[in-house]
């Protein structure tokens, strides 16, 4: 992304299942032995599937914004000294 003058985050979703945990009985064989109820794996399960709505949202704002980070010059020194044209895909070469 870098390379090709791309603006970029990582998005990830993470947790903690052992945080505030309660004292609950182990069940072998359970996803992580018995240290979720139902209903809190299916709270997770609901904040999951909202994943796909968030990060359209997501970029859709960050279409509309404008671009005051340095992605998109990140190769300007090389455009500069003729190593390389303004067209990224000559950039690649050859496939």
């Amino acid at each position: 992304a870098r390379e090709l003058e791309m603006c970029y985050a990582p998005a990830c979703y993470l947790t903690n299942y052992a945080e505030g945990t309660a004292e609950r009985a182990f069940r072998e064989g359970e996803l992580f032995e018995g240290m979720q109820t139902a209903e809190e794996r299916s709270r997770v399960d609901e904040a999951v599937g909202r994943f796909p709505e968030i990060l359209k949202s997501c970029f859709g704002k960050l279409l509309e914004m404008e671009r005051t980070c340095h992605c998109k010059d990140a190769m300007l020194r090389y455009k500069k000294s003729g190593l390389i044209g303004d067209d990224w895909h000559s950039w690649l070469g050859d496939p």
